[in-house]
């Protein structure tokens, strides 16, 4: 693996997690290339915020990634699509001359029948009745058969079509930058935590968590998935980012989110 990465592990996982806010779980995850519990897309939105974090290029670990999802992805194709639907019409031809060898050993027998009798006649009625339950019998089999072959190879379909949406979704992203030195604190209202700087650098958030936020000042640019929102304001702003969205608060509906507190 890279230099890059081996500063990553260097560095921790318990810093990483604070820093960047990632699960601790997936860190660790990450740290020992094991991706097993993780999605694509997940995958994909971690390595780019560790790679904007600290400056580090990750390609080898996200080439590493990508290999193993891809594989993933073709041993489940392969088992739904090719295996089940491949049995299915393998098995049809088989019940079919099945079916027509019945009928033509039971005709052979009534033709040839040398004592005539009604008794024979009997007999040859059952077997017909016996081919027709066994012609019923598997033509419903051959029926369900196709029917959970149709089943699986369209689940299989409605799969890779999700996963590829799911793939090119590109991960979120939300960062602020102030117009100049300013006092920011921001609020992870998911586990309670209060985090404060004074600073006039860019701030990177997580941004699949709902944060709320004060500045000092509102001389500020928000960007949230590559659209950029500006404010240019003297006074102090409050805001709720929730979901890729950011709503201004007035001073009491941040209280209200702050469990009553100022700060």
């Amino acid at each position: 693996m890279s230099e890059n990465f081996e500063k990553l592990r260097e560095i921790g996982a318990q810093k990483i997690h604070e820093r960047t806010h990632i699960s601790k779980n997936y860190v660790q995850a990450l740290l020992h290339s094991s991706f097993e519990t993780m999605s694509r897309v997940q995958f994909l939105g971690f390595v780019s915020i560790l790679e904007r974090e600290y400056h580090l290029d990750l390609s080898d670990l996200r080439q590493k990634g990508l290999n193993h999802f891809n594989a993933r992805n073709e041993a489940e194709q392969e088992q739904s699509i090719f295996v089940d639907a491949g049995s299915s019409k393998s098995m049809k031809p088989l019940y079919i001359g099945m079916l027509i060898f019945v009928v033509i050993v039971a005709l052979l027998g009534t033709i040839f029948s040398e004592d005539g009798s009604d008794k024979s006649l009997e007999e040859n009625q059952t077997v017909l009745e016996s081919n027709e339950s066994n012609e019923s019998n598997i033509s419903l089999e051959i029926t369900d058969m196709n029917a959970t072959a149709e089943s699986n190879l369209f689940g299989a379909i409605e799969l890779n079509s999700t996963a590829a949406a799911a793939v090119e979704a590109p991960p979120a992203y939300f960062a602020l930058t102030p117009r100049g030195r300013v006092w920011i604190g921001y609020i992870n209202l998911e586990s309670g935590k209060k985090f404060q700087t004074t600073t006039s650098e860019r701030i990177e958030l997580d941004a699949n968590t709902a944060w709320a936020l004060t500045l000092g000042h509102g001389r500020v640019s928000f960007e949230i998935n590559g659209e950029q929102i500006d404010f240019d304001k003297i006074r102090n702003l409050r805001f709720l980012y929730k979901d890729g969205k950011l709503e201004p608060l007035s001073f009491e509906e941040y209280k209200q989110l702050n469990r009553g507190n100022v700060w």
